[in-house]
């Protein structure tokens, strides 16, 4: 009985209504969060901005639109708030890194790119040291010499570009 219902005509029409609303259910938790209709049940008006290159203008103007959270995929939101960060970035936050991660990795995953909790946890310890407070504060002679050298780069330079 249940193979002919996979043959029967319905299934070709329940098919791309399925396909469409599963990821609007699976992700029920980001629901409440404001966007494009089309946004909460399919990427193609997202991959059609971004193949016109007016992807990053069509989010800006979402973010005025909607304000600092806007939905743009089924399973997307960009936000565009600046004390979101560390809640987002931040360590022991709960949040996992998207696949979006992926397209940063060659050979094997480095500390930026690593999306295991476990693995990221492991490889931020061996260089936490190098950030601390200590560290950070002995480089500063350093980063300042470098800054300095290239602020007189950048005034040569536009010195030289407006004649």
């Amino acid at each position: 009985m249940f193979l002919s219902f996979l043959l029967t005509p319905w299934l070709l029409l329940a098919a791309p209504f399925l396909y469409f609303l599963l990821p609007y259910i699976r992700n029920w938790s980001i629901q409440d969060i404001p966007g494009p209709f089309l946004a909460r049940f399919t990427n193609l008006w997202y991959f059609y901005e971004a193949r016109r290159c007016r992807r990053y203008l069509t989010v800006h103007a979402l973010h005025q639109k909607y304000g600092k959270l806007v939905r743009i995929q089924p399973d997307q939101v960009s936000i565009a708030d600046p004390d979101a960060i560390p809640i987002v970035y931040g360590h022991g936050t709960g949040f996992l890194k998207s696949n979006y991660y992926d397209a940063f990795v060659s050979i094997q995953r480095g500390l930026f790119n690593t999306r295991d909790r476990n693995e990221h946890t492991r490889k931020r310890k061996t260089v936490s040291h190098t950030f601390s407070a200590k560290n950070v504060g002995q480089f500063e002679q350093y980063i300042h010499h470098n800054l300095e050298q290239l602020t007189l780069q950048w005034d040569k330079r536009s010195k030289q570009a407006n004649g």
